[in-house]
């Protein structure tokens, strides 16, 4: 049976009585993972922001496991949600064991000391992330695909059910774009994430959440969002699909800026 782990309904968002989200609605089955997509301004962080609470809903609900979001507080939401945004927190001197060890944080007591087990999980998940010989590296010290590993290694850490990332790939190289969504996909969590690179949207989501000015143009399987039309009415350009029928994969292509 399909377990449907994380439901978004009718979710709005306004400032100053301008709607940013407008009656977002969608689904992330247990273990998929979900794509939001859409042009600049089209909503997609803030749309993040309302699912872990950063952004107060207009209107509209969450709900984990069918128990609404609202119910939970801020540190049970932890517990089963990680978040790692686009925008860094200004970490100082803090090395990379100090980020991921903030992902026990959740599970812990006021002054409560780590225990053996807290610091294998630390260095299993360094481990996963390939970052365990930078494990006292000062974190402001690192390339930008090394801060995106120590951040994963801490969500790793926080053992959530749920992974939320906005624009994970922003500002990668190609080679760190797809090393970093290939080890999220490896936890086998529940993964909601912004990506503006429909290509590796097609690689990597199993659905994907259509936006456009802050509504929903659509929300279906990778293959049937990714058409032609839908690109070129959303993104004003003209592209080509290609799609391989026996290895499944999918390639857009890009003709140009559309003048219609």
């Amino acid at each position: 049976m399909t377990i449907i782990h994380l439901q978004a309904e009718n979710i709005s968002w306004q400032i100053d009585n301008k709607h940013i989200i407008k009656d977002v609605s969608f689904t992330a089955k247990q273990g998929e993972t979900v794509g939001i997509v859409g042009p600049n301004g089209a909503g997609k962080t803030s749309l993040l922001k309302c699912l872990y609470q950063e952004n107060k809903m207009t209107s509209g609900q969450v709900t984990l496991s069918e128990i609404s979001l609202d119910l939970f507080d801020r540190k049970e939401i932890a517990k089963k949600v990680a978040v790692v945004a686009q925008q860094h927190e200004a970490v100082f001197n803090l090395t990379v064991f100090d980020i991921v060890n903030m992902g026990l944080i959740p599970h812990k007591a006021f002054f409560e000391s780590n225990t053996n087990s807290d610091r294998q999980l630390i260095d299993q998940a360094l481990t996963q992330v390939n970052l365990q010989q930078k494990k006292y590296q000062v974190f402001n010290t690192l390339s930008g695909g090394e801060q995106q590993r120590c951040l994963i290694a801490r969500a790793i850490v926080q053992r959530p059910e749920i992974l939320i990332m906005d624009e994970p790939t922003n500002h990668l190289d190609i080679y760190y774009q797809h090393q970093i969504l290939s080890i999220v996909k490896q936890l086998g969590l529940t993964l909601i994430m912004t990506i503006h690179d429909l290509n590796l949207a097609a690689q990597y989501c199993d659905r994907l959440l259509l936006l456009s000015q802050g509504e929903v143009r659509a929300f279906d399987d990778t293959e049937k969002v990714l058409n032609e039309t839908l690109i070129k009415e959303t993104f004003h350009i003209d592209c080509l699909v290609d799609r391989n029928p026996l290895t499944r994969k999918m390639r857009v292509t890009y003709a140009g800026a559309s003048h219609d």
